[in-house]
Order: C-alpha cells, then sequence, then structure tokens
C-alpha cells in the first residue's frame, strides 16, 4: 500500500503509534551497534510528507534533494551476503514511497504499484547473536514526493 514504512528495533515502534501507525511485524534481525563486518543503514526522513527512507549510503542517495533530512543510523547490517545472511529488497512506489521485505517476489507490492528497486542491504532471516528484531511499520498515506 502506498505510504510510510518505518523500519525500527524499537518493539514499541517508538512514536508510530500515537501517529497512526500499525505494526506489520519483525521482518528480519540487525544489530544496533557496529560489529565486525557489519555496515550502517541510514535512516532519512522527509518532514513535509512524514516519509522514511533507508540507505547504506551515508550521503542518503538522492534524499537531500527531495527534502529528506537525516536520522542518522537507524541500524547495523551484514556488509556481506552469508550463511545466515538474506537480502532486504527495497521496492519504489511512483509517488515516492519505499517498501523493504526480505522477499524477491513480494505479491503485495507487486499488485499495488511497487516497483523493486535492489537490494538495500542484507540482514538476518533468524537471529543471531546479538541481533535484535527489526520492526516494519505502516501509515496510509496518498501524498507524492
Amino acid at each position: 500500500m502506498e505510504g510510510d514504512y518505518l523500519l525500527t528495533t524499537d518493539p514499541t515502534g517508538e512514536l508510530a503509534p500515537a501517529d497512526g501507525y500499525l505494526p506489520q511485524g519483525v521482518i528480519c534481525y540487525v544489530h544496533t551497534s557496529p560489529h565486525t563486518d557489519t555496515i550502517p543503514f541510514f535512516r532519512w526522513y522527509h518532514e513535509a510528507n512524514g516519509w522514511h527512507f533507508y540507505t547504506t549510503d551515508p550521503d542518503g542517495e538522492q534524499a537531500l534533494a527531495k527534502g529528506f533530512h537525516s536520522e542518522s543510523v537507524g541500524f547495523y547490517a551484514p556488509q556481506d551476503p552469508g550463511p545466515d545472511t538474506v537480502p532486504l529488497y527495497r521496492w519504489f512506489h511512483p509517488v515516492g514511497c519505499h517498501y523493504y521485505t526480505t522477499d524477491p517476489k513480494d505479491a503485495v507490492s507487486e499488485a499495488e504499484g511497487f516497483k523493486m528497486v535492489g537490494i538495500a542491504c542484507q540482514v538476518y532471516g533468524n537471529q543471531q547473536p546479538d541481533s535484535v528484531p527489526l520492526y516494519r511499520w505502516f501509515l496510509e498515506r496518498k501524498t507524492s514526493v
């Protein structure tokens, strides 16, 4: 669905519930601090429409030019694919929102008009030592960037 997808390691969703976000559950496992062979996954926020964007690029790809500002590191992800990792895919909707899932053939996303962008980063499919769940929250919006 079109809207904002918040990814957080906070099981209470930070401020998401108070803003009307609905929990979508655990999508994978990540680290909350740097570990050997991990990279930061940066979180960006657009105040005008309340959308979030995530990337391993510390400069945010084109986020700044599109009105996003950095919220710093959202979590730390495995740097390279490994036996315990799975790709976290980034999907894009033409209105401007992004969706993140470990399912490369997410039929719901495709049916909703999202197109696969590619792999955002590697994550753990199952809990690993010192890893925590990554929760996805959703708030429906119909505002383009």
